[in-house]
């Protein structure tokens, strides 16, 4: 059985620790993003363990081209941070101080508390400009850029390109893994950006095939990715990698692959490559993993609410009337189905009346955003970001993909009573 279901059984101790020796090792897009959301220490910590290991890494075109398409925004995220962090110290000393002072607590210590918040807001502002440095001056980048050089993949040439999208759009339909949870980034995507962007798990994991297959070489795969369509999840614990992926991997390629979160690669490292990653490094990162799954997993359940709350009235009523009439028997289905259908109208027209409206939004917010970039064309970054142009941008186009979820929603509806 087990030659048949090789992704559902563990490979042997032995064989993992020659993969650990031999296997060429991969970092996917997340991985190096979240070196701009560490703390100094694990990520000077990290890139030591980068650097010291490079000589075996790989780097598929796809993820080099989505961390320097992703790290400006990455980059803003973390001064929008610093900026939350600030005003929350703030408040803190705000809400003690006042002309009659506070009732609970003594002036001196007051004066100990501003002067211990005034310290953590000089550290935070020291810090907020690193970053505001790194949007036309990135160490982060640099240093990434030369662990990775001369070991990037190549990119797919333009007719190989459209036929990805083509296989990607079969594999999200049957909800083949990797990538389909990002099936409703792009409704229908008009651009080859905006293609890549909903194939981009896809296109990865294409690449770190092609390379496995043509160099004979098993790999070691890092992803911070937390979708169910990478990893295998029971009563809230990650049981490990998706079965299918393992046991594509392995079909396609003849090679091994171990797929690891950032902090259980560098918790193996120690063992297996006598790494000096250091428990608090480990913690940190850990945290950082454990903190944005929740964070996710937040966002999936605000987003059946809201899918819930967002539907139309008709719609809620026609469920209400289906579950009505599940009761009743042939002929009372035929009397009351002219009824169903009047309501499955109106349903539509409701529908149609809602993705017109979304459409101009998406008309104004397109020319919005070709206008901006136009504009950011004509300036640096560094003059970009102080004028608030990229901030602009990365707004319209947090818009833009909140516009075109709605139209991948109503579209899936309409498509869903149309079918009956």
């Amino acid at each position: 059985m087990r030659s048949k279901f090789l992704g559902h059984f563990p490979l042997e101790k032995a064989k993992i620790d020659d993969l650990w020796q031999t296997a060429t090792i991969v970092f996917d897009t997340n991985v190096l993003l979240n070196l701009y959301r560490y703390s100094d220490d694990a990520r000077e910590e990290f890139l030591a363990l980068l650097n010291s290991v490079k000589r075996r890494c790989w780097l598929p075109e796809q993820c080099a081209s989505e961390f320097l398409k992703n790290r400006i925004a990455v980059i803003q995220s973390q001064i929008s941070a610093y900026d939350a962090t600030a005003k929350s110290i703030r408040s803190i000393r705000d809400s003690f101080a006042g002309s009659k002072g506070h009732p609970f607590i003594s002036g001196g210590n007051f004066e100990n508390l501003s002067q211990v918040i005034a310290k953590i807001e000089t550290d935070l502002a020291t810090s907020r400009s690193k970053f505001e440095e790194r949007i036309s001056r990135d160490d982060i980048a640099e240093e990434v850029s030369n662990i990775f050089e001369g070991i990037v993949g190549d990119g797919f040439a333009d007719a190989e390109l459209n036929q990805m999208f083509t296989v990607g759009a079969d594999r999200y339909r049957e909800k083949t893994p990797p990538g389909y949870k990002d099936g409703s980034k792009y409704e229908d995507p008009a651009t080859v950006a905006e293609k890549k962007s909903k194939f981009g798990d896809w296109l990865l994991w294409k690449q770190l095939m092609d390379m496995a297959g043509s160099e004979k070489k098993s790999v070691i795969l890092v992803t911070d990715d937390r979708k169910e369509d990478w990893w295998l999840e029971a009563s809230g614990k990650t049981v490990g990698p998706r079965p299918e992926l393992v046991s594509e991997f392995l079909h396609t390629t003849g090679q091994n692959i171990l797929i690891y979160t950032p902090n259980r690669f560098l918790e193996a490292s120690k063992a297996q490559l006598t790494t000096t990653v250091s428990d608090k490094t480990i913690q940190e990162i850990r945290a950082e993993h454990d903190s944005r799954k929740n964070e996710l997993a937040e966002f999936v359940e605000n987003r059946s609410r809201i899918d819930y709350m967002n539907e139309p009235t008709a719609l809620r009523d026609e469920k209400r009337l289906v579950r009505r009439m599940q009761p009743y028997g042939t002929k009372d289905l035929v009397r009351r189905g002219s009824l169903h259908r009047k309501l499955e109208m109106d349903i539509v027209s409701e529908l149609h009346s809602e993705k017109k409206s979304f459409l101009i939004q998406l008309a104004r917010l397109d020319g919005t955003i070709a206008s901006l970039n136009e504009t950011l064309g004509t300036e640096s970054l560094e003059n970009s970001f102080n004028s608030g142009l990229a901030q602009q941008l990365e707004a319209a186009e947090a818009a833009r993909d909140e516009v075109q979820w709605n139209l991948s929603r109503i579209n899936k509806k309409i498509r869903r009573l149309d079918g009956y």
